[in-house]
């Protein structure tokens, strides 16, 4: 009469709604959302000085040696994403085989790429990709904060006013 011992009615029976593996973790955000959150990353990236403008990153050669010395020249630490506005071969070449660092176009922007890094480097060509995607329709007060990001130059001078003010 009734069935099987294995029966989630029976002790030591089956799990009558078990779990299943076709799970969705995945869930909609609003496109005004999706912008308004990558505009706070790239401002906190920003006020903490983690972000770094600079002028260009054009190569003449695809040589991992000159791609680390020009990022021995930058205050850089950790793991850095450099922003680039459009595909460049020489630097996509020259990147790659350094750790902890990693080529992304602007129009490709997404929140998990800026706070994995602990450096983020944009280009002025990228600054200016992003500027156009951000202030599509309205400008955005969020963007032009952005716009003034600190070259390499004043953030060191920054430093070192800091410095002195400490003293």
């Amino acid at each position: 009469r009734a069935g099987s011992s294995r029966s989630p009615i029976w002790t030591g029976g089956g799990v009558t709604f078990g779990p299943t593996n076709n799970k969705n973790y995945s869930g909609k955000l609003n496109k005004k959302e999706k912008k308004a959150a990558l505009l706070g990353i790239l401002y906190s990236k920003v006020s903490d000085k983690i972000a770094i403008g600079i002028s260009d990153l054009k190569l003449s050669t695809p040589k991992t040696k000159e791609a680390s010395s020009a990022l021995s020249n930058l205050p850089i630490s950790g793991k850095t994403t450099i922003f680039l506005a459009k595909d460049d071969f020489n630097s996509e070449k020259s990147f790659r085989n350094i750790p902890y660092v990693f080529l992304a176009k602007a129009n490709k922007i997404n929140p998990i790429s800026l706070l994995s890094s602990d450096s983020v480097i944009f280009t002025k060509e990228s600054l200016a990709e992003l500027e156009k995607n951000f202030s599509a329709g309205n400008k955005s007060e969020g963007m032009a904060k952005l716009t003034k990001l600190p070259t390499k130059t004043e953030k060191l001078t920054d430093n070192k006013t800091a410095k002195k003010e400490n003293e």
